[in-house]
């Protein structure tokens, strides 16, 4: 393979390429930087023939390519390639290994009998990571060891930590107890499902309801008479009648991503290099306890302002997110109606009617002595 460079070459130029010609050196891509003065590709091999045969002009290397320029440049910046595969070497290591393993457990012997069984199963501090179907292996051998002691296990691999869960199997034993309990209403509504796995259902659908209503008992009955008494369990559905109000602002702010971008390294938590932009997001290419490399990505925040429409889908929005923690996903909105609407340069008011579907049934612990002495 030919390996080329440029030169250039100073005075008798027509001399210096009919020299060249005579004596077959090629020369490629000549350019004139005026008539005494010239840069031409050659090949390497032949830049000291020309020197010889052409004395009478002044001729220096102008700069390497293909593969030698290649090689400069490499060796230009060899530190930080260096570095750079180090760094690597070093992400891929710690990345394959494992510096911690958590057992979540309430009970001490639990969480000891476990840590004994994965250190048996190769799982433990310094130890090399496991794949998927290592780690299922090792949790049925685990349960299969333990039928009487453990009922489920889970190994999560977050970083380079091991978080292993564990449930333990409880034989339940029955005991008898002074206390029972039933499942009450905790606000007005008109009854749409019933759910009980324990109790007696006092309620039917379509039913109207009030707060501390009665929905399921935990008293037994046999020819109306209590003979018994259990912890009422279930879940009872009902539609819910609010009136709300929601306010939102006009003015609202948006993130805006410019051009600039760098990578940053992050090596025991101190950050390689400092800080160049104001507003910035880390984009993570890797990321573990010791060593992170990320890409920093530069923003603006640019301020615009909703128009009427949009400000109205954003109250409702705001509304649809309010009632939705406060179902707690159990229950949905089944519809809602604006009352009033307020509008002016600034905000948006709304009171707004929702009817909501929800579970209204909470427990109400009662005692037996209590309730036979009423």
């Amino acid at each position: 393979m030919n390996d080329y460079i440029l030169i250039n070459v100073k005075n008798n130029i027509k001399r210096f390429i009919d020299k060249c010609i005579k004596r077959n050196i090629e020369l490629y891509d000549i350019k004139y930087i005026n008539k005494k003065e010239i840069i031409v590709k050659i090949n390497k091999k032949d830049l000291k023939n020309i020197k010889i045969y052409n004395y009478y002009s002044e001729i220096n290397e102008y700069s390497k390519l293909g593969k030698e320029k290649i090689l400069e440049k490499i060796y230009k910046q060899k530190y930080f390639i260096v570095f750079f595969i180090l760094c690597l070497i070093i992400m891929y290591l710690i990345s394959n290994i494992i510096l911690k393993v958590n057992v979540i457990h309430s009970n001490k012997n639990i969480r000891e009998l476990v840590y004994n069984e994965l250190e048996n199963n190769g799982i433990k501090k310094y130890s090399l990571k496991k794949d998927f179907n290592e780690l299922e292996t090792i949790k049925d051998n685990i349960l299969n060891n333990n039928k009487d002691k453990l009922e489920w296990i889970s190994i999560t691999n977050i970083g380079m930590t091991y978080i292993v869960r564990i449930e333990e199997r409880i034989i339940d034993e029955i005991k008898d107890s002074d206390e029972y309990c039933n499942i009450i209403s905790n606000k007005d509504a008109l009854i749409t499902n019933i759910y009980s796995t324990k109790g007696e259902i006092k309620v039917g659908i379509n039913d109207y309801v009030r707060k501390e209503d009665v929905l399921i008992s935990g008293d037994i009955l046999l020819n109306e008479e209590i003979k018994g008494n259990v912890c009422a369990n279930g879940i009872v559905m009902g539609k819910v009648w609010y009136n709300t109000s929601i306010t939102v602002e006009r003015k609202y702010t948006k993130k805006e991503y410019t051009d600039k971008k760098r990578y940053n390294l992050i090596i025991n938590n101190k950050i390689l290099r400092k800080n160049k932009y104001n507003k910035y997001d880390k984009e993570y290419i890797f990321k573990n306890r010791f060593i992170s490399l990320y890409k920093e990505l530069e923003y603006k925040e640019v301020e615009y302002l909703y128009n009427e429409e949009e400000l109205l889908n954003k109250a409702l929005k705001e509304i649809d997110n309010k009632f939705k923690d406060k179902l707690n996903n159990i229950g949905k909105i089944i519809d809602k109606k604006i009352l009033n609407k307020s509008i002016n340069n600034d905000k948006i008011t709304l009171d707004v009617f929702v009817i909501t579907e929800e579970n209204i049934g909470i427990s109400q612990i009662l005692n037996k002595n209590t309730s036979e002495n009423q």
